[in-house]
């Protein structure tokens, strides 16, 4: 009887302490992507030239959004499913759209003809670029 009670005992403790992980690890993890919100980004839509070509062509327009290279490093980390999450949540979906267009060199020319304009881009652009998105996402 004694066994069976240190073993209950026992069990318990890995649980809570496994309850207790878990908690920390999705507090670290909203921690960690808490740059990624449409009102914190800082970015800019430029036109990209091609300087190493002859004559200098023009590539496009670019997303060139400002992150440390601590932030670069958890973008690059980011699985699909919350990449999808950080898409459809209105707090995040303009912010995390620009970062994708960031990291995959995506041509913007249709963003900077809406400027800063999230209603716009909710309204015509969204729900192309997060299908988009979620076929290029491995």
């Amino acid at each position: 009887m004694k066994r069976f009670g240190l073993l209950l005992i026992g069990v318990m403790l890995v649980i809570t302490t496994n309850c207790n992980n878990q908690q920390l690890n999705n507090r670290y993890s909203s921690n960690n992507l808490s740059f990624i919100k449409n009102d914190k980004l800082h970015y800019n839509i430029l036109l990209v030239a091609c300087d190493t070509c002859v004559p200098i062509i023009n590539k496009g327009y670019r997303v060139r959004v400002k992150l440390t290279d601590k932030q670069k490093s958890i973008v690059k980390k980011i699985k699909k499913e919350m990449w999808r999450h950080l898409l459809s949540d209105k707090k995040t979906d303009f912010a995390a759209n620009l970062i994708l267009y960031d990291i995959y060199d995506k041509d913007a020319i249709l963003l900077f003809g809406l400027g800063n304009n999230i209603r716009d881009w909710r309204k015509n652009l969204k729900r192309d670029d997060t299908l988009f998105w979620l076929k290029k996402l491995k």
